[in-house]
């Protein structure tokens, strides 16, 4: 549910952008390092173990980072942070999805143990 928010919260951001804007995402280096550092934040948290929902905590001072830079470069807000939520609530959607799909495809088990194979003495 936060994902798909986030998906379309982003691309709201990225479409008003683009309405107000000539050029939304022309971005001074500053500003593309911040979105770099923002994509890094999301997979190093995925990959080291946490979920989905603490790992936009964490986004959360990179995402304040990027607004002071917003305002410092005079770049586009909506569209900077759109772009940002849009590439979260994807990946929030693929983890989703892929977890779903496991689930779906794992073997049901009953609670039952595999027992070793019983040899066969002939006599």
């Amino acid at each position: 549910m936060i994902a798909i928010a986030l998906t379309v919260a982003g691309v709201v951001g990225l479409a008003y952008g683009y309405a107000t804007h000539r050029a939304p995402l022309h971005l001074l280096p500053g500003l593309d390092g911040a979105l770099t550092v923002g994509g890094l934040v999301l997979l190093l948290g995925i990959a080291s173990g946490r979920s989905y929902r603490e790992t936009i905590t964490m986004l959360i001072p990179v995402a304040a980072v990027q607004a002071g830079s917003c305002v410092l470069s005079r770049a586009s807000m909506p569209a900077v942070l759109g772009l940002e939520a849009t590439v979260v609530g994807i990946v929030g959607i693929v983890l989703y999805l892929v977890a779903t799909w496991s689930d779906q495809k794992a073997p049901a088990r009953e609670g039952k143990r595999a027992s070793a194979p019983q040899q066969v003495v002939s006599a």
